[in-house]
Formats: structure tokens, sequence, C-alpha cells
């Protein structure tokens, strides 16, 4: 009932942080909330997980962009919190059904949850979960959810994913083409997701979502960007036949 991919700010490792420490370590503690409280509320996980890293000093320091959904209720309605740029969309009958917002204060410059060194004093520092971007969107079945780090988002455009996932899924009608090409599992689909960003990410004369917002910002920048991926696929089914996959 719950996803979430939090995505940590790699400058840390200039201070002998390993950035991946922070994102981890917020991810575990949103899992062990919702399984403890049973609160599904997006905003109140990523608050209560971001809070516990504060107060308990559990990272010597770091910063991670969060996005959280959750299907709050049995009713189909799916809740998104997004603090940052990484982001979620939902496909529906192969193009984007819905894109969650990002937060960014200027180009290449998310929001982003900080634990900060010692040395930096103990008043809260940077942004808080209560700037996150939040929405909600009602689901139907065989959706696909799609949550990702910017490393997707930056070098493929939403139509591109809504290709990409939906073919992979795509159920055939005649018995040739279903043994020809199978519909993939999700699992499987975010596998061959994260394959296509970053053939993406190093194609240096690709038109991409980055490099279109560079040209905006007045800065010149070809090509994709090359960055840390992930990816998770969710499809909207059956509980009985439920599943999710991550890259």
């Amino acid at each position: 009932r719950v996803l979430g991919v939090a995505d940590g700010v790699g400058s840390w490792r200039k201070k002998g942080v390993d950035p991946s420490i922070f994102a981890n370590r917020l991810m575990e503690n949103a899992k062990s909330y919702v399984d403890t409280d049973r609160d599904f509320d997006p905003l109140s996980v990523m608050q209560k997980a971001y809070s516990q890293i504060c107060k308990k000093k559990e990272v010597k320091a770091g910063s991670s962009t969060a996005v959280i959904a959750s299907m709050v209720n049995n009713d189909g309605l799916m809740k998104v919190a997004n603090l940052g740029d990484s982001g979620l969309m939902v496909v529906r009958d192969q193009k984007c059904h819905f894109l969650m917002e990002e937060k960014q204060w200027q180009f290449n410059t998310p929001y982003q949850l900080t634990a900060p060194p010692p040395n930096w004093g103990s008043s809260p520092y940077g942004d808080q979960p209560e700037q996150s971007a939040v929405s909600s969107v009602q689901l139907q079945e065989g959706d696909l959810v799609v949550l990702g780090s910017d490393g997707l988002f930056d070098n493929l455009f939403p139509n591109e994913i809504a290709e990409i996932v939906s073919h992979a899924n795509q159920k055939h009608t005649s018995l040739f083409t279903q043994w020809m090409r199978p519909a993939l599992s999700v699992k499987a689909t975010s596998e061959l997701l994260k394959e296509r960003v970053f053939v993406a990410s190093q194609d240096r004369y690709r038109n991409t979502p980055f490099s279109q917002d560079a040209e905006k910002h007045g800065l010149r920048y070809g090509g994709g960007k090359s960055d840390d991926i992930t990816v998770i696929v969710a499809k909207i089914m059956r509980r009985s036949e439920l599943q999710i996959g991550r890259s």
C-alpha cells in the first residue's frame, strides 16, 4: 500500500559522507513506521521517518529528496507527497495519466531533507516534509504506477516512459504474439525501464527533459544526464495478483 523513493544528494561525498546512508535510513524508517502505526498518509510517513533521523541522530550527515505514495483506504485513491525532483507518474491506456509535481528552488536545485553534521548546530536545517508537493489520483485496475529518482525523469519524457512500460506489460490477443512476445512482469518491466534510462543518460546527442530545462534557463547542455537511477513499477490489480517491480 505504500511505495517510496529517496535519492541521496551526491555532493556529500566531497565531505566524506556516503549519500546513500541517509536515503536508505529514511526509507527504512518509513517502512517501520507504516508497519507499526498503520498510518498510510504519505506526508505523515515522511514526517515521522525524517523526525526519527533528526531526534535520534541516526546518521552523521546527509541529504535526500523523497517521494512517497500510498493507498490510504481501499477505494483506489492514491495520495502522494513529493519533496524534491524525484517523481511519480500513472500510466493508463498507454499514456501518461498523472504526473506528480516536483519541488525545486531553481534549476537543478531540488528541495531536500537534511541531517546536518554536529558542527552545523542543532536548529532545524534545510527543507521540511511540510514543504512537499501533495496530491492525489484515483486509480483503476490495470494502471501502472512509476516512481523514480531524477535519473529517470531527467532522461526520459513522460510519453517515452509510458510507451516503454505499456508495451512491456501489453497482453496480446493472438496465441502466436503471446508466445513470441509475452507480457513482462512488473519486475522485468522495471529492469527494462532502468536499462532504457541508462542508455538515454549516456547519449550525448539525445533531446532530454534535462537538456530542455537547461536551455530554458539559458544554459547549454546536450544529451542525457549521468546520474543514479532508481525505478519502481507497480501495477494496480486484484490483491491476489499483486506484484511490484524494483530496480
